[in-house]
């Protein structure tokens, strides 16, 4: 039996990976920042699920594509950056 991953989690909350260009100081270039973030407050930590990664690589993806592009940095939302799930919700 073969699953898609992205079906066996249909209830993830999804991170998803907003980029936008800062540009450097002194001519350095532009620096491409992806935040990753859900949606919601802190208290509902981002998370590393099928479809959050899936967006992440997307972001990546669109970034690797140009060629203006001297940095890239990845944040979280305030307080978290992302969690990870416990053996328990794996199961």
């Amino acid at each position: 039996m073969s699953a898609n991953i992205k079906d066996i989690f249909k209830d993830e909350i999804v991170t998803h990976a907003h980029v936008r260009d800062v540009t450097l100081p002194y001519g350095a270039g532009t620096l491409a920042l992806i935040t990753l973030d859900n949606g919601h407050d802190h208290t509902k930590p981002n998370t590393f699920g099928p479809n959050g990664l899936a967006e992440l690589d997307a972001a990546i993806d669109t970034i690797a594509g140009r060629d203006d592009i001297a940095a890239v940095g990845v944040t979280g939302k305030p307080f978290v950056f992302a969690v990870a799930p416990t053996s328990r919700a794996c199961r």
